[in-house]
């Protein structure tokens, strides 16, 4: 590859003394944090050159650190043992908002936040072969583990069940929060385990080491192998599986570039279908961003204050490189031009801290400032797929424990104040061929004609192959898995509302509500009925309303008989996660409940235009107290 498709866009002065950790906020994808030798944490943002901000508070060198699920609070840990916490969005943010000082008895070496937004756990591990759970809400630890050599990385599960961690011993572990106790362990390396990253729709996890092997592990059972890699040039520095297609690519960072694998067939050894030679030394952090579509990385020098940034567009790795065939239809190549790549950034460092404050989404494009001032725009193309919890029999249910505060629903506006319309549909639903095709074929010459239908067919394409790869997903969950609750929350995270009209049509069955319906599912299908009843399809509407019913039915006892049980209890004390989650999915779904009444007393008129949807709706308005 070129210098134009591998972009060392900025090395910069970052700390006064050595950096020794640094972390790419995973919402955003355009802020960084480093940690120091000099005892300081630094935010930056990608595209400019000063720091946002520069947290002060430990007394020792900070030696690892993260972002939570929403960027905006940091935890960062330092050699002395302690740790300390900044909320972004506090207005004294420059002073860490809480501090653990009895954190460890020596140095902490990895820090990972609870996966599921507003969730307030996060884990440790140190030197002194601990693993420890921690609650932002209060000062003292709430679980340890005990290991048996120094603990050099940790995740959660993406359900956020487990803990997984990797030693220097090349052993890796596995925790239960909910039963807090070890589970098992398996030897995985000959050396240090130095990454750990999770399958997005299986649970496979891929584990890199200081031997330069990857290990893919399934953990549905047992923990046992099911493929390895050969001898990569170097150490392994960072791991990411990406979704794609039905599946995943795993990319692999190591010290000379960066490998892509594809296939890991149980007792093979791994395809690596790329080698992308990349000159960034010790690299830190690595994170294909899915609604960027820019693969960045930052690299950290061991004997300076200098940090490098690292920008690969995916259009020049495979699977998604150009000249490959196998492309897919709705992950379109998006290059930049020139006259794109050279944008003015006209971002203030009080707009970036705003959006952090604001808990915003950033811009479609993000501006990256290069070493000779040169700025590259990053087009907002998204890769497709989303990680979903996988399937664990026998592991404990255990769901995100939901903030007090209640759920963000948005003000019940319609979102189609047109007529209804009836449920005779006989083509795919939600699409409108006049959106694809336009009327104004005498105005324009043939060949502009024929482009302009070339282009309207590629998009009705696009749109139709990702619902039927969203098909195929839930088919395989739900059939070829057995697994018919996993498929719903599949569905949940699709925001594909006429899959899912099509799937909650079976919770009117009887059987199938009595087997598959639980609060968590309910917690998971609210949010879509919500989205149902503010449309203008027959079909749409008569399902969210009939789904809501059942879902009352079912669960307005229990929801009521808990809140009332545990109502001014702001505070559980010790930490009983089972206790937690249900609360809080009580007062998720009562939230919810409450918003589907007042959308369709809102609705009665465009209801009483249909005496189906007129009947079902007064019903549900009656049911909801």
């Amino acid at each position: 590859m070129n210098g134009k498709s591998n972009l060392n866009i900025r090395n910069f002065f970052a700390h006064k003394k050595e950096v020794i950790c640094a972390k790419i906020g995973r919402k955003s994808g355009q802020i960084i944090a480093t940690g120091g030798e000099d005892a300081i944490v630094k935010v930056w943002l990608v595209a400019n050159e000063e720091a946002l901000l520069t947290l002060s508070g430990h007394k020792s060198p900070v030696t690892c650190l993260t972002f939570n699920q929403g960027d905006d609070i940091i935890v960062a840990g330092s050699e002395q043992g302690s740790i300390r916490l900044w909320d972004l969005n506090s207005q004294q943010n420059t002073n860490p908002q809480r501090t653990y000082q009895i954190g460890h008895r020596a140095n902490v070496t990895c820090i990972d936040f609870h996966p599921l937004d507003k969730y307030t756990y996060f884990a440790s591990g140190g030197l002194d072969t601990n693993i420890k759970l921690w609650d932002t809400r209060v000062k003292d630890c709430i679980q340890t583990y005990k290991g048996s050599q120094t603990i050099q990385t940790l995740k959660f599960t993406p359900d956020g069940k487990w803990i997984v961690s990797g030693g220097e011993d090349g052993l890796l572990r596995v925790y239960d929060i909910a039963a807090g106790k070890f589970l098992s362990s398996l030897q995985a390396h000959k050396s240090v385990v130095s990454a750990i990253d999770f399958h997005p729709s299986e649970f496979l996890v891929a584990t890199g080491s200081m031997d330069k092997t990857i290990q893919v592990l399934d953990l549905s059972y047992k923990m046992k192998f099911v493929s390895r890699t050969d001898l990569a040039p170097t150490n392994i520095k960072a791991l990411q599986f990406v979704p794609y297609n039905d599946g995943a690519v795993l990319l692999s960072a190591n010290e000379g570039g960066l490998r892509v694998y594809n296939e890991w067939d149980a007792n093979e050894t791994m395809r690596c279908i790329d080698n992308i030679d990349v000159k960034w030394g010790n690299v830190a952090d690595m994170n294909l961003h899915q609604g960027l579509n820019q693969l960045i990385a930052v690299s950290t020098n061991s004997t300076t204050g200098y940090v490098g940034i690292w920008v690969i567009p995916p259009e020049n790795i495979k699977p998604w490189r150009v000249e490959d065939k196998y492309v897919r239809n709705d992950f379109p190549p998006m290059t930049p031009t020139t006259d794109e790549i050279f944008h003015v950034n006209e971002s203030s460092t009080e707009d970036v801290l705003n959006e952090i404050k604001n808990n915003r989404k950033t811009a479609s494009s993000s501006t990256t400032t290069t070493i000779t001032g040169a700025v590259i725009t990053v087009n907002n193309t998204k890769i497709t797929g989303e990680r979903r919890s996988p399937n664990t029999n026998n592991a404990m249910q255990l769901s995100p424990t939901l903030p007090q505060q209640q759920p963000h629903t948005p003000p019940p506006q319609f979102l189609n104040n047109e007529n209804i319309i009836a449920s005779n549909r006989k083509e795919p639903a939600n699409i409108n061929i006049d959106d694809f095709v336009k009327n104004d074929y005498l105005q324009i010459s043939d060949n502009d004609l024929m482009e302009q239908m070339l282009k309207s067919n590629q998009k009705m394409s696009s749109v139709l192959l990702n619902r039927y790869n969203n098909i195929k997903i839930v088919k395989k969950i739900w059939i070829d898995q057995g697994d018919s609750k996993e498929a719903i929350k599949a569905v949940a995270k699709m925001k594909d509302l006429p899959l899912a009209v099509d799937v909650l049509s079976l919770l009117l069955r009887p059987e199938q509500a009595k087997k598959i319906l639980t609060l968590e599912i309910c917690v998971q299908i609210l949010p879509i009925i919500i989205e149902l009843i503010q449309e203008k399809y027959e079909e749409y509407i008569s399902t969210g309303l009939k789904v809501s019913s059942i879902l009352y039915s079912s669960f307005s006892k229990i929801i009521d008989e808990t809140l009332n049980q545990f109502n001014g209890i702001g505070n559980f004390g010790a930490l009983d996660l089972n206790l937690e989650e249900r609360v809080g999915k009580c007062r998720i779904c009562k939230k919810y409940f409450s918003d589907i009444k007042q959308i369709i007393i809102q609705r009665s008129t465009d209801f009483s235009q249909v005496s189906d949807l007129a009947i079902i709706s007064r019903r549900v308005v009656n049911m909801i107290k």
